[in-house]
């Protein structure tokens, strides 16, 4: 196999796809049909993995749905670069993954629609709701206060807080595709919530620099998988949403939670840390 880095500009930037961790094979097939429906015969679709993501067996699924895909290069840390070249004009077709889960917190029952969403698919998950507990335990009235939900998913702290607050101004980030399509689907009732796709992890972001300092709270459940460069940087955007004084309330999971902690202080006070199980909700202020 050819080196990572050498080959990856061989292809143009809107052709290539990061393979997510969670993200399962059909997911990543409709995000490569969708690429292929628009490309010109002959032209080629990367998609970056690493071995620990299953990239072998989602090559597997790939082909076995009529894709000619191969792994082609690596780098770092067992990365591998795998190529689909389009070698017909055949349109090919999503799998459909419309998927309906019930809920219920606070007292109110939800229904929302996961897809292909990355996390999340059977219930709303014990992280986020020990976090959107221990928030709302505060007392903070985030009526007429401008929110951010960072790493938002299929929107279920959006979702929440727009019901728990009627008149909340949330802007919800993320980056994954799938999870944006059903998150604007779970979220279309409430004029008041805006999804804007976009990666956290990467900076000099023109949504980070249009939005700076905006922000009252941040509420967020973030990617515990990112790498430590990652994680700096979501960090460092969300100090750079928030106002002097705006609080970022987390939660993390077991051995993750030293290094969120060390992260969080390199941007901002830690207030006070709950925790209960394996999960940890941390708050925190930008002096």
């Amino acid at each position: 196999m050819r080196d990572y880095q050498k080959i990856i500009q061989e292809y143009n930037s809107q052709n290539i796809i990061k393979h997510e961790w969670g993200q399962n094979a059909t997911a990543l097939f409709n995000r490569v049909v969708k690429i292929w429906n628009k490309i010109n015969v002959g032209e080629k679709i990367a998609i970056s993995s690493y071995k620990k993501l299953g990239i072998k067996s989602a090559v597997k699924f790939l082909e076995k749905n009529g894709l000619n895909a191969k792994i082609v290069g690596k780098g770092p840390d067992n990365l591998r670069l795998v190529e689909i070249e389009k070698d017909s004009d055949k349109l090919l077709e999503a799998i459909d993954t419309q998927e309906v889960i019930n809920f219920d917190f606070n007292n109110r029952e939800y229904q929302v629609n996961v897809g292909d969403a990355i996390f999340s698919k059977t219930d709303l998950d014990a992280g986020t709701r020990f976090l959107l507990e221990t928030f709302l335990e505060t007392k903070i009235d985030l009526n007429n206060r401008n929110v951010a939900d960072l790493g938002s998913g299929w929107g279920a702290i959006s979702l929440v807080l727009a019901n728990e607050f009627p008149l909340i101004k949330i802007t919800a980030y993320e980056k994954e595709d799938s999870s944006v399509e059903v998150s604007q689907i779970n979220l279309k009732k409430y004029p008041n919530v805006t999804i804007v796709k976009t990666d956290l992890a990467q900076r000099d972001s023109s949504d980070m620099e249009k939005n700076r300092e905006k922000f009252d709270y941040i509420v967020s459940n973030p990617p515990f998988h990112a790498t430590k460069d990652e994680r700096m940087v979501i960090f460092e955007n969300a100090k750079k949403l928030l106002k002097t004084g705006g609080e970022m309330f987390f939660v993390t999971e077991g051995h993750f939670v030293g290094r969120f902690r060390k992260t969080a202080m390199s941007f901002f006070s830690i207030l006070e840390e709950k925790n209960k199980d394996l999960w940890v909700v941390f708050r925190c202020r930008k002096n």
